[in-house]
């Protein structure tokens, strides 16, 4: 193997090691802000559901929206339906009869996908905080009065905590772990004072704030990235951005319905990379792609070079430490710990999940929610 590939591939894993470690050593050593009770502090909170075909989650949100600690004077649920061909129209309907506090609307014809919905639920909104989470959560009963308060604490946009419940199977809790990955890194970038990532399953902003960006995401061709493309418009107009890290504020969300679900779900994820224009966002998603292909590549080439596994094992190691410390130390914030059990069989494969779902993802096509999608818009 050429010399100049083995020295690029120590240095990648150095960089990629380096960049885990100062998140650990950043996210150890912040703090979180004073916060005070709850109170009403806007006359309307909004918070948008975007929906379709979820009448099997529909029960559990439900209750959970029912059982919030905020007052239902001082809230709005707005429903957003995607076109759903299952039973979720007739449903919620049926619910926003019972509540008035709930609303229900529908995507007019020709308008699809989640960023539509969003944005068809922040027109019809009272409220100037908008929160947004997925019908597929489970939330916490301070879901609404969590992100109120990070409100009051002066954030212009707020990105709480997600992770995958993680079931009964293996498999299901393999997936709970790689998610909790992200979360975790996303939760330590934010520390060290260089965001990366969000998730719009609690993500919360002020109205005028997203009716200012709004033409901005919708000129970036990608059907999906309602979340992160928000986060970096945040950053450009240097917003006060606050991630909670406090254990009542997790959402947890039901994992994929098995492996390919899971890689597509990823392989959608990762296509909006091609669209990033923030330098932090983009140097990380690099760095990540470029550490998992040199583990993959010295598991192959060792396979035909003598020599090459004694570089392969310790760029594994240094990798998987620098992983490990980050991780747990964020579990232990969220009191998660329970999670880091597979972490030695998790980081065995992990890179080969990441190197070919990375290279999938710029294919630019998905599926998602039963329908084709091109980076561009449904196909």
């Amino acid at each position: 193997m050429p010399a100049a590939l083995l020295i690029f591939a120590t240095l990648v894993i150095i960089l990629y090691s380096g960049c885990m470690l100062w998140y650990y050593i950043s996210f150890k050593r912040y703090h979180e802000l004073p916060l005070h009770n709850a109170k009403p502090l806007f006359r309307v909170v909004s918070v948008i559901l975007p929906i379709r075909n979820e009448e099997a989650n529909l029960r559990m949100l439900v209750h959970d929206l029912l059982v919030q600690d905020y007052g239902t004077g001082n809230c709005e649920i707005i429903f957003v339906d995607d076109h759903s061909t299952d039973r979720s129209f007739t449903m919620l309907g049926q619910v926003c009869r019972e509540h008035t506090h709930f609303r229900l609307i529908r995507l007019q014809d020709g308008m699809t996908g989640k960023k539509h919905a969003i944005a068809a639920g922040i027109e019809a909104a009272s409220g100037e905080w908008i929160i947004q989470t997925d019908a597929d959560c489970r939330l916490p009963a301070n879901f609404i009065s969590g992100h109120v308060q990070y409100a009051r604490a002066g954030a212009d946009l707020v990105a709480g905590p997600v992770i995958v419940r993680t079931g009964k199977s293996v498999w299901g809790s393999m997936e709970s772990l790689e998610h909790f990955g992200l979360t975790a890194t996303s939760m330590a970038a934010a520390a060290a004072g260089r965001p990366v990532m969000c998730s719009g399953a609690s993500l919360s902003y002020s109205k005028k704030f997203y009716l200012e960006v709004a033409p901005g995401l919708f000129a970036i061709p990608h059907a999906s990235g309602d979340d992160v493309f928000l986060l970096a418009a945040a950053k450009k107009r240097k917003k006060n951005i606050l991630f909670p890290t406090v254990p009542g504020m997790v959402v947890t969300t039901g994992p994929a319905e098995g492996p390919v679900a899971f890689l597509r779900q990823r392989i959608r994820w990762g296509s909006k990379a091609r669209y990033y224009r923030d330098a932090d966002m983009l140097l990380l998603a690099l760095l990540v792609w470029f550490a998992n292909v040199t583990l993959t590549g010295l598991l192959a080439a060792s396979l035909f070079v003598n020599g090459v596994v004694w570089l392969f094992f310790p760029a594994l190691a240094l990798k998987s430490f620098s992983e490990y410390l980050l991780l747990n130390k964020v579990a232990a914030r969220l009191r998660l710990r329970h999670l880091m059990v597979l972490f030695p069989a998790a980081a065995l494969f992990y890179y080969f999940y990441i190197t070919f779902a990375g290279m999938l993802s710029m294919l630019g096509s998905f599926s998602w929610k039963g329908r084709r999608y091109s980076s561009q818009g449904c196909l």
